[in-house]
């Protein structure tokens, strides 16, 4: 269940990477890339590229979304009475964190490069 967002996510990135429509789908087509497989700034995605690249980073991400739907899960059931609403409860505050840190570090990585980049 935990990889249904972002793998909502991953397929309207691809679909907006694939389309050559502009830079707007590019833009926005990278930044649900990004928030689909979070871990792709650490392989150095947007500054180096390969399919050996992409397929670590999407690899490690889907182990990282598996092992946040554990915590949530296992968060969510210590009420006898649990329900899908407190597991996605749960699991849309990691979500959050992760995209928040993601962001900071995207910010930090502009700031050091000296480079926009959007």
């Amino acid at each position: 269940m935990a990889l249904i967002p972002p793998g909502l996510l991953g397929l309207a990135a691809f679909a907006l990477l694939g389309s050559e429509s502009g830079a707007g789908s590019g833009v926005s087509g990278f930044a649900l890339a990004v928030l689909a497989a979070p871990l792709l700034p650490a392989w150095g995605v947007p500054l180096q590229s390969g399919a050996g690249r992409l397929l670590a980073a999407g690899l490690a991400s889907v182990v990282m979304w598996m092992v946040l739907g554990l915590v949530a899960a296992v968060r969510s059931t210590r009420d006898p009475a649990v329900g899908w609403r407190h597991f996605w409860g749960e699991f849309v505050v990691l979500m959050l964190c992760v995209w928040v840190g993601l962001a900071a570090g995207l910010v930090m990585a502009n700031l050091v490069l000296g480079r926009v980049l959007v």
